[in-house]
């Protein structure tokens, strides 16, 4: 589904591979920024006339974002986390605005891998306050 605009509304971490990728469904050419709006006023500027923007958890896009850029089609969330109650998108709101918001597939997973391993060495180790011994945690 080819989009007039992408705009990626603030620093979610996707690289250059994945600027190259967006660009295959922006007709109208894909806009990045790399730092966090300060302000709802600021958000909305930068949706503007965007059929589709993607965010990070650092950005809200509340209902008064969503009624403010009637354009929009499609909201990506750029965390590892979808889930409608603590999100930092009005799933609602916008589902109830024929708004698609979903979860970018695939985003974090390397990261969260790693986290895990890593805290598993703490653990086994004892770096921190607690330390795996014998079947049980000390």
């Amino acid at each position: 589904m080819p989009f007039n605009k992408i705009v990626i509304v603030d620093d979610t971490g996707l690289g250059s591979r994945a600027i190259r990728e967006l660009e295959q469904f922006a007709v109208g050419g894909v806009i990045k920024y790399d730092d966090i709006p300060k302000t709802e006023s600021e958000i909305i500027k930068r949706v503007d006339d965007s059929e589709c923007a993607l965010v990070s958890w650092n950005t809200r896009i509340s209902e008064d974002v969503l009624k403010k850029c009637p354009g929009l089609k499609y909201v990506g969330m750029c965390c590892s986390l979808y889930d409608e109650a603590s999100a930092n998108v009005d799933i609602k709101f916008a589902r109830e605005n024929n708004i698609v918001v979903k979860g970018v597939r695939d985003y974090g997973d390397e990261g969260l891998v790693e986290y895990i391993l890593a805290e598993l060495i703490r653990l086994v180790k004892g770096i921190g306050p607690h330390q795996w011994k014998e079947g049980r945690l000390n």
